[in-house]
């Protein structure tokens, strides 16, 4: 009979604490958090059949997939202890454990997932998206000069020539990277973004205050051409970064393609009586301008201005002239 006392009392314990596990489980507030750049933010971790040993954690997952230790209800210090816009709480109330991190003037760099998780018992972490909507943090224009990207001033002139490797980019930088950002190019007064090819960026830097990094993407606009479009020169060039429920941000530089002369002029005939003054002029398209052109008529081969002035002009002078552009 005392056996079988012994028995029972044994299997009573041991089944009262398998349900206490299968019981205990860990969630979040909400399944996933949207909000601005600079707005508060407060996310509960709750683990219910919450016993005093227990410990809760909250950690980030990055964009690279490593995954940060926040804090736990042992040690609510951990990582934020010198990022004052960061407060951790813990609670217990009716055998549920309550561990909050509260955001002030939240950042892009607190953008991830979120996982929470007891430390016993192989629980699975529970994940929480969290968005952060941060507008152009800033926007630029640059060129690649010998094999180096140079970044332009506001209304800095860039050069583009002929028969070189011409590289050309907008580039627009923000804290976080799932933000909605639309790039656009003007020339002039007409939209040119058909000749840019489109690309995005995400890197993560190291902070100071904690082991969170500072993550921030780079959305990008690439003109690369041997041949520079020749109705660009002149012209002003204006990227523009395109965000809803933010102002636009845009950058401008000023356009000069120089390109090799190109003759305008169609073939046609002067007429003029012996003894009189004939002017040949031959119209050329370039940058920098030609101010002389090489004219060719029999043997006469010599360097001369656009506009050419014959003076007294003879029979043998009867001959076709060529003018070319150098």
């Amino acid at each position: 009979m005392e056996i079988n006392y012994i028995i029972v009392v044994v299997f009573a314990l041991f089944s009262a604490i398998k349900v206490r596990i299968s019981l205990a489980s860990a969630s979040w507030d909400a399944e996933s958090n949207t909000v601005k750049q600079g707005e508060n933010l407060n996310v509960t971790c709750i683990v219910s059949d919450f016993e005093f040993m227990d410990v809760i954690r909250i950690s980030l997952k990055n964009s690279e997939g490593q995954v940060l230790t926040l804090t736990d209800n042992k040690d609510l210090k951990l990582p934020f202890v010198n990022i004052p816009r960061y407060r951790v709480g813990f609670n217990v109330l009716n055998r549920h454990g309550y561990l909050t991190v509260s955001y002030s003037d939240i950042r892009g760099e607190d953008m991830g997932t979120l996982l929470c998780h007891k430390l016993a018992n192989g629980d699975v972490p529970v994940e929480m998206k969290l968005h952060v909507q941060v507008p152009v943090k800033e926007i630029y224009l640059r060129q690649k000069k010998f094999y180096q990207w140079k970044r332009l001033q506001e209304l800095e002139t860039v050069v583009l020539r002929e028969r070189e490797s011409n590289e050309l980019e907008c580039v627009a930088v923000m804290d976080g990277g799932l933000t909605p950002t639309e790039l656009s190019i003007v020339i002039g007064n007409e939209d040119k973004t058909q000749f840019f090819t489109a690309s995005e960026e995400s890197k993560i830097h190291k902070d100071q205050d904690s082991d969170l990094g500072v993550y921030y993407s780079e959305f990008k606009l690439l003109y690369s051409s041997m041949n520079p479009v020749r109705e660009f020169n002149g012209l002003t060039i204006t990227c523009t970064a395109i965000q809803d429920g933010f102002q636009n941000a845009s950058t401008s530089a000023l356009l000069r393609v120089e390109y090799s002369p190109v003759i305008l002029c169609d073939k046609y005939e002067h007429h003029g009586k012996v003894g009189a003054s004939v002017v040949i002029a031959c119209e050329i398209d370039a940058n920098p301008s030609s101010q002389l052109v090489t004219w060719m008529m029999q043997s006469f081969d010599k360097l001369e201005p656009v506009r050419l002035d014959l003076a007294n002009i003879s029979s043998i002078q009867t001959s076709e002239m060529v003018c070319f552009g150098s």
